[in-house]
């Protein structure tokens, strides 16, 4: 996610949707959401505390949601009694540290682990909103308060200074006490930011998913405890930190490394029914339109296409759609490359990168694509279709053929329940959502919506339209999946259909 609070990254780009989906009026939206005749979207409330970013359900059973707020102490997490059947209730605000993006709940030990007065006890982990170019992981325990960071607890910035003035470190995963992160940007070198020089030292964090292998070696009571004790700026300082025990080299449990690198801007993360790790990658139309070959030009630093005046939203102009790369959905792999400012851009042995000449830059950006490469998924246009690139087209709602250019694929989750008919379980659930663009033809996309991703075929359904800002992505433990609204800050839950003959949902009006 972008440092600006998330219309940059969440890029400007087409829909082509046949009215094929049942009307359901849904309480406080002004224009109704659209969703599968076979499901129901409830309206179940609204988070008066902030936008929401990520949501996770606690080890308590209330539903934490992290808030993309700003301000020193703006408040960062809100928590819900939550009901399968019912409405939000009993909101308590749970943290105040100026906004984040990411949550989880882990493992942390405060004091030195292993001493006698350590003491072990469950963390609530925080990506930071990222400000003045910079953004930070932090981890809070409860107080006497009940609540995290407040009196008797504790709020310790873990890793300082990762990258974050062009995107920053996004959604969490907890798993089987590692910590999981998308970080945004992929270096051109290993050590250069792109696509122009930001703020923060170690940049070869950039365009990663990055991790911490053991959560309960992390001391939560020592600053900078799981990082690298990363200060200044990158444009002044000489000597990059990807060697001399790095995040690319080193092996350290409680330290904050690079498990994979190569992603442009990985946003969402989420565990598969084998509990294999998942992302969304974003890429941007400007940087992949129609006169794009994926060379970095040595002296700007700057991709050869990139035009910085297609920044400008929401009507950017950009040349030809259809030549853009679509937005991705990746299985992680450890030491994977996604293919981000590589040779890997189009399939074409002229456009390899000009910067990774060095075995430091080979090894710090994992550029060896032929042994290291994994492909998107979803089909990502890196490669022409025979005959050449072709207009996105998604009018058929049930058989979509990849994310498309500049969709923002964000948040999602796997669907492992079994209320939901046949034909959605075990698909990855995935939000969209960007302003209108156009092209130089006259083409425009624009995505507002939830889609179904069969992960086997790459092949995607549109499942509900029409919402503001779709966002974050959750399941809840009962069969039914939450999406939570940036815009509005509203939270609905998506569920099967009543029977014929059965009352509808509350909050819904009968599918039609």
């Amino acid at each position: 996610m972008n440092a600006a609070p998330l219309e940059d990254r969440m890029l400007r780009a087409p829909v082509y949707v046949a009215a094929l989906l049942a009307t359901a009026t849904v309480f406080g939206q002004t224009t109704p959401v659209s969703v599968q005749p076979d499901l129901v979207l409830t309206n179940i409330g609204t988070i008066a505390s902030g936008p929401p970013a990520q949501m996770v359900l606690g080890p308590d059973g209330r539903l934490y949601i992290s808030l993309a707020t700003s301000g020193e102490n703006a408040p960062s997490v809100v928590s819900y009694a939550y009901d399968p059947a019912g409405t939000l209730t009993a909101p308590v605000v749970e943290a105040s540290t100026g906004g984040a993006i990411g949550l989880g709940f882990g493992p942390v030990t405060l004091g030195r682990p292993g001493s006698a007065e350590a003491v072990a006890t469950t963390g609530l982990y925080l990506t930071d909103m990222a400000r003045n170019g910079i953004s930070n992981l932090r981890v809070l325990t409860r107080g006497r308060g009940a609540t995290y960071g407040g009196a008797g607890g504790t709020n310790t910035v873990i890793v300082q200074n990762i990258p974050g003035g062009y995107h920053q470190a996004d959604q969490i995963i907890i798993k089987d006490n590692t910590l999981y992160v998308g970080i945004g940007v992929r270096t051109s070198d290993g050590v250069t930011p792109h696509p122009t020089p930001q703020s923060a030292r170690d940049n070869a964090y950039g365009g990663t998913i990055s991790q911490i292998l053991d959560l309960r070696l992390v001391n939560g009571l020592v600053t900078d405890s799981a990082g690298f004790g990363l200060t200044g700026d990158s444009r002044s300082n000489t000597a990059p930190d990807y060697h001399n025990a790095g995040p690319y080299t080193s092996t350290a449990p409680d330290k904050l490394i690079v498990h994979s690198s190569g992603a442009r801007n990985p946003f969402g993360l989420a565990l598969d029914r084998n509990g294999d790790l998942w992302f969304t990658n974003n890429f941007s139309t400007t940087q992949s339109h129609g006169t794009f070959d994926g060379t970095i030009d040595p002296v700007t630093h700057i991709l050869k296409g990139f035009d910085p005046g297609d920044l400008d939203l929401p009507d950017a102009k950009a040349p030809d759609l259809e030549n853009n790369v679509y937005d991705q959905l990746f299985k992680a792999r450890p030491r994977g490359d996604y293919g981000s400012n590589n040779i890997n851009w189009r399939t074409d042995a002229r456009h390899s990168n000009p910067e990774a000449t060095s075995d430091a830059a080979v090894q710090a950006g994992f550029f060896n694509f032929a042994t290291n490469g994994v492909r998107s998924a979803t089909f990502d246009n890196l490669r022409p279709r025979a005959g050449g690139f072709t207009q996105y087209d998604q009018s058929d709602i049930n058989r979509i053929v990849g994310l498309g250019p500049g969709s923002s694929a964000d948040g999602f989750v796997f669907y492992s329940g079994t209320t939901f008919p046949v034909a959605y379980r075990g698909k990855a659930f995935i939000t969209r959502y960007t302003g209108k663009t156009s092209d130089s033809n006259g083409h425009s996309v624009s995505y507002r919506d939830l889609v179904a991703v069969d992960v086997a075929t790459g092949i995607g359904r549109l499942i509900a339209k029409d919402f503001v800002h779709p966002l974050a992505a959750l399941e809840d433990g009962h069969g039914n999946v939450l999406i939570a609204d940036y815009a509005t800050r509203t939270m609905y839950r998506l569920s099967p259909a009543p029977a014929r003959g059965t009352t509808p949902a509350r909050g819904t009006t009968p599918v039609r």
